[in-house]
């Protein structure tokens, strides 16, 4: 019995290994993004919040709460803290709280991709579908947008998620109601710019739910526009529909397309399989079972 006792914790630890595995931001940063910010507190100091990788800080506008918990599933480890925006009502851009990423990307590149966990606090919703700003930067001049990833609200109390690359008519949408709210959901966007000079590489603008992809548009787009505006996390450039609740995890890859695999498997990391006590005990009481019927078998 003694030997099925050890067999017992063996199997118990070697469960725990096994669902453990590599945490999100090992596996957000095995993917190289050009720019990855956890918003830990070691790493904002002021207004001003350094990367977790890359080289461009951000700097928090009107007052956003850093701080606030973010996801805390054992992927993300212990105290893990995201930041808290408080967009309930349409401002102007002097009073909507934001991140500003600054115009430090290669907006011209013909690939992108964002990645974030969000959990949306209310609906934002001011005679307009839109219910939140995730991502957004203005194309060339100012005026459409080149990129921008918001919450919708149409009909009203049935969030989902839009996004634009470019101009307003290359836009996707994921299901009605596809987002919760008071809960973390792990979203992304991925562009890839069509290439004229090979066959069947056609371009796409695909958008991840809780790593599934929940919609997806074909696009004849070579390359999005350039533009000089900054990159605002939280809110659109006019600062109105701004997003109300906490954002973590923000990860952004300049010239680089994700792919569906890619996008899964940092939801993994974060939520791991299931496996609670009771199905590792099961498992390991099965196992000193079988340990104990060969041991028989072999005597008799």
């Amino acid at each position: 019995m003694k030997t099925a006792s050890i067999g017992l914790c063996l199997l118990i630890l070697g469960s725990s290994r096994l669902v453990q595995g590599a945490s999100y931001w090992e596996t957000v940063q095995a993917q190289n993004p050009s720019g990855y910010w956890r918003f830990s507190p070691s790493e904002i100091s002021g207004t001003t919040v350094a990367p977790t990788t890359g080289s461009v800080s951000g700097t928090l506008i009107n007052g956003v709460t850093a701080g606030a918990a973010g996801p805390q599933t054992s992927g993300f480890g212990v105290g893990n803290t995201a930041l808290d925006l408080e967009n309930t009502t349409k401002v102007g851009l002097s009073q909507a709280q934001y991140l500003n990423l600054g115009d430090n990307f290669d907006t011209t590149r013909t690939a992108f991709t964002f990645s974030a966990w969000i959990n949306p606090e209310s609906w934002h919703s001011s005679g307009s579908t839109f219910a939140g700003t995730l991502l957004a930067k203005w194309g060339t001049g100012g005026t459409g947008n080149q990129f921008f990833l918001s919450l919708i609200d149409n009909p009203i109390g049935t969030e989902s998620l839009l996004s634009y690359v470019d101009i307003n008519t290359n836009k996707a949408s994921t299901a009605v109601g596809s987002i919760e709210l008071g809960e973390w959901q792990h979203v992304a966007l991925v562009f890839q710019g069509d290439d004229p000079s090979v066959a069947g590489n056609d371009g796409y603008l695909n958008l991840y739910l809780n790593g599934e992809q929940a919609a997806s548009l074909p696009l004849s787009l070579a390359a999005y526009r350039d533009g000089t505006s900054q990159i605002f996390i939280g809110a659109p450039n006019t600062g109105n529909y701004g997003f109300d609740g906490l954002i973590d995890e923000i990860a952004i890859w300049d010239g680089t397309a994700l792919s569906g695999e890619q996008i899964q498997a940092q939801y993994l990391a974060a939520v791991p399989e299931p496996s609670t006590l009771i199905g590792m005990l099961s498992a390991a009481v099965t196992g000193a079972a079988l340990v104990l019927w060969r041991r028989r078998k072999v005597r008799s």
